[in-house]
Parts: C-alpha cells; structure tokens; sequence
C-alpha cells in the first residue's frame, strides 16, 4: 500500500490527544463541498476567497457569453485546485493561531499514522 505523509500540528501546552494529523496531496472533503468545508474548519478568508472565485467564474462566464457547460468546467477546475490546497490552508490557519507541526508522519492511512506518532510519545511502551 502506499505510504502517506501526514503533518501532525499541536497546540502547545494542550494534551496530546488534541493534535490534529493533516494529510499532504489531494483531499475530497474541500474538493465536494468547497465553500462548506472551508466554513466549517473555520478558514473565514479562504471561505471568502472561495466565495468570490465562484461569484466571479459565474460572472464572467455571463459576460463572455460562455456555455453552461464551459462555466461548468472552470468551477470543476477550481474546486480541483481547492482540494489539492485545502489542507495546506488549515495547516497555515492553524499555524497563525499558535499550533506548531510537532511532526511528519509517513503511513498507508490515517490510524496507522495516528499510531505511529502516538508510539514516540513518552510513556507510550507504557500503555
């Protein structure tokens, strides 16, 4: 299976169990639900972003004249480009407010990079 990297950010002083693992690449969530996705995490400049990217594609596509379908693949284009980068803006948004990257993780999945991490934790021979 193919190995993964994995960004682990944590919030200095919080409990271990807080840390928040951030996959590298390509990411469905903010790629399906865009605008949603970047509401939810709380990422209000990007939703912003997203917002006026679509407004404008919408816009633009009414002035060029362009076919429904054209304007249908310039808004496919852009949630593409928004689900490559999403994950690096909550690593960013993340940054700004204090978290700092603790580690990076290479692992075919999620729990197996949790588990990863979690085994170099002091007193993890211990539990």
């Amino acid at each position: 299976m193919a190995q993964r990297f994995y960004s682990v950010m944590v919030r200095p002083g919080a409990p271990p169990d807080e840390a928040v693992f951030l996959r590298d690449g390509f990411a469905l969530g903010p790629f399906v639900f865009t605008l949603l996705w970047a509401l939810y995490r709380k990422l209000w400049f990007a939703a912003l972003l997203i917002a006026a990217a679509f407004a404008g594609l919408m816009l633009l596509g009414a002035a060029l004249r362009w076919s429904p379908e054209a304007v249908a693949a310039a808004e496919f284009v852009l949630a593409l480009l928004i689900g490559f980068e999403g994950h690096a803006w909550r690593r960013a948004t993340l940054e700004r407010r204090g978290w700092v990257e603790a580690a990076v993780v290479a692992a075919p999945n999620l729990a197996a990079a949790e588990q990863r991490y979690f085994a170099t934790m002091p007193g993890a021979a211990l539990a």
